[in-house]
């Protein structure tokens, strides 16, 4: 098993410079897939880069993980995250978060759901190369609207497309942060780990999700895992 880690950055804002000191210190080799010279931020973008890499490399690796470059923090080795990925059964897992965003109209189609972690995020995924590329080539992901919004983009396929997408519903591999009222009561941090009080899970890739204010979020992870 052979994992092609992929973000995208245009500058060092948010806690970029933060995060990817975390990621270096745990030996993880994170490509940017920013197109140089493209002049404006684009979250779909993503999309289309995240595909057009994974061609070009496909013959080098099995697997893809992809993180958000601003608001991420993994708290192991990428060998670690393999193993937790391979325990979740699925060629294609998605981290969860508790907002349906940005249609919450989306709510009602969403299946239910044991934990609050019920609906989809775009911001970390991990897949079997192979079987990524094979669902880009049918739902034309080289075409999509670089100018739209990922998580829509991805929420929609989720909703459209039943089994082709798990979410981690139980934060075993990816844990995010924002809740409406997040008051940091579903976590603990020690020992190197952080545990989901409420599912009983250590979830080993940390995405503090939501707007400026709630991205806030990350920072008591930067501080523990930056000692």
């Amino acid at each position: 098993m052979k994992t092609l880690v992929l973000s995208m950055w245009n500058g060092e804002g948010g806690y970029f410079k933060e995060c990817s000191r975390i990621w270096n210190s745990f030996g993880y080799e994170v490509r940017n897939v920013w197109p140089e010279g493209f002049p404006k931020y684009s979250h779909a973008l993503k999309i289309k880069r995240v595909f057009e890499t994974i061609e070009e490399m496909r013959d080098q690796f099995t697997h893809v993980l992809v993180m958000d470059a601003f608001d991420v923090v993994v708290t192991a080795p990428l060998q670690e995250v393999e193993r937790r990925f391979i325990e979740l059964q699925h060629p294609w897992v998605f981290n969860a978060e508790q907002s349906c965003w940005p249609d919450a109209g989306m709510e009602d189609r969403y299946p239910p759901c044991e934990t609050p972690w019920r609906f989809l995020n775009a911001g970390c995924f991990m897949a079997e190369i192979e079987y990524f590329r094979n669902a880009a080539l049918r739902f034309n992901f080289s075409g999509v609207d670089i100018w739209g919004d990922d998580q829509r983009f991805y929420t929609r396929l989720f909703l459209e497309n039943p089994g082709l997408i798990k979410l981690d519903h139980r934060c075993e591999l990816f844990y995010t942060l924002f809740s409406p009222g997040f008051i940091g009561w579903d976590y603990t941090m020690s020992g190197g780990r952080v545990e989901n009080v409420l599912t009983g899970t250590q979830p080993l890739i940390i995405h503090g999700n939501g707007g400026p204010d709630q991205k806030a979020n990350i920072e008591p992870f930067i501080e523990y895992f930056m000692r």
